[in-house]
């Protein structure tokens, strides 16, 4: 069967995983592209165990804060490269912006909130990603948590 450039575009598209991922997905399940879909989210998940062993020691901290409390959470990559990656930061601002409105005091939680943005994100940009480190603050009733991140 062939497959054409439409078809990959429109699978690259829906899942952001690279062209030639697209094409072999497609290949193999002849061009059905809910089929090819399901396959690369199952890929997706093999290819995050293999990279989780690879440190990832770049990244970015992301604070989140309401009038009840403050969340700091570290986001690593492997390179900064990718810690500037669109995606990446896109991700990152979603783990803030569930922090801002889910007090989640236990990292645990945060990451299986998180696991299958986690693993698409890992299989779109090629690196392990984790979420390392979070730390929860109760704001004092009568004062507040300043939070500066250089």
């Amino acid at each position: 069967m062939s497959i054409s450039a439409t078809q990959v575009k429109e699978l690259r598209d829906m899942s952001g995983v690279g062209m030639m991922e697209c094409k072999k997905a497609l290949v193999e399940t002849d061009g059905d592209l809910q089929k090819a879909l399901d396959l690369l989210r199952a890929n997706s998940s093999l290819k995050a165990e293999k990279k989780a062993s690879r440190v990832a020691a770049d990244g970015a901290v992301k604070i989140a804060d309401n009038s009840a409390y403050t969340s700091l959470v570290e986001i690593n990559s492997e390179t900064d490269f990718a810690a500037k990656d669109s995606q990446f930061k896109d991700f990152a601002i979603n783990v803030a912006n569930y922090l801002s409105n889910n007090q989640v005091n236990d990292i645990g939680a945060l990451r299986a909130e998180f696991e299958g943005k986690r693993q698409s994100l890992i299989q779109s940009i090629g690196e392990n990603i984790q979420l390392r480190r979070l730390v929860t603050l109760e704001v004092p009733s009568n004062g507040c948590i300043g939070a500066y991140v250089h």
